[in-house]
């Protein structure tokens, strides 16, 4: 709940290795317009990130790479949801969160999304409604793996979003 926090070094964290639960870690942190979460690379243990950059409204990038390596994670519902000025984000690295049960809401109220992108060839666990953003912004996965988001799991409800990679444009 730091409104005011423009920017933050998360460096110290780094020896946190032990970490299982890192909810709420910034959330309203209305003023924050970017984040390396580079450091938080080690916390190897963390089964719940839920909420973690949640109401970040100034937020307008967000590199979730470092995050590949939390493959305990169950619950991450809301990571996303009210950062109203990211205009796209790689969902990528969650790919490796493969033991997830609940990752509602993730990009809820994310409504100037201009495209979503999940660069894996198998689609990650999704809860119903996690990629309603309040907007149809597309979805680009790997061409070849269109057919396979389409009728996975929660995915389907966006199958009139998810287009080939091989589409997208530049803007």
């Amino acid at each position: 709940g730091c409104i005011s926090l423009t920017s933050v070094d998360l460096t110290p964290l780094a020896s946190w290795v032990n970490v299982t639960n890192c909810a709420y870690l910034l959330y309203n942190c209305r003023s924050l317009t970017s984040v390396d979460l580079t450091p938080l690379a080690s916390w190897v243990n963390v089964t719940n990130c839920g909420a973690l950059l949640y109401n970040c409204p100034s937020l307008t990038s967000v590199d979730l790479t470092p995050l590949a390596s939390w493959v305990n994670v169950t619950s991450c519902g809301y990571l996303l949801s009210g950062c109203i000025s990211l205009t796209s984000v790689d969902l990528t690295p969650l790919a490796s969160w493969v033991k997830l049960t609940d990752n509602s809401s993730l990009l809820s109220s994310c409504r100037n999304l201009a495209f979503v992108s999940v660069l894996f060839p198998t689609p990650f666990p999704l809860s119903s409604g996690a990629l309603t953003n309040g907007n149809n912004c597309p979805i680009y996965v790997p061409d070849d793996a269109v057919d396979t988001y389409k009728m996975a799991t929660n995915w389907s409800a966006y199958a009139s979003r998810i287009k080939p990679i091989s589409e997208k444009t530049e803007s």
